[in-house]
């Protein structure tokens, strides 16, 4: 997914009135790092990346101190497994899963500014 696609889906999820509340992001796990060799959960220590495609309500943009003041969609982060809340969001194409997490749990971001 790339930046302008993660813009579009975060358009779609505000279309059917998915709202992601507090300090939170929603972001949408980068599928292409699975290889064809099955590498146990356990063994895996390797954070992974995701595109931002929501920002929680409760993010002061105003504030420095707030993690996720200077984020926007379309970003890729870093986060561990263990961490994000899954959802499932019913659309007309399919569902598509959706994970939610805090930015305590993020642990860094790479923005990368269209040409």
């Amino acid at each position: 997914m790339n930046r302008l696609e993660s813009i579009e889906f975060a358009t779609k999820l505000l279309d059917h009135d998915v709202v992601i509340y507090g300090q939170k992001v929603g972001v949408m796990r980068d599928d292409d790092e699975e290889g064809s060799l099955h590498i146990p959960d356990t063994a895996k220590r390797k954070p992974i990346r995701g595109r931002v495609v929501g920002i929680g309500l409760g993010v002061d943009t105003a504030d420095k101190e707030d993690q996720l003041a200077g984020m926007m969609i379309g970003d890729w982060v870093f986060f561990t497994k263990y961490n994000p809340v899954l959802f499932d969001i019913p659309f007309d194409d399919g569902i598509v899963e959706l994970e939610v997490m805090s930015s305590a749990d993020i642990h860094m971001g790479i923005r990368d500014v269209p040409k």
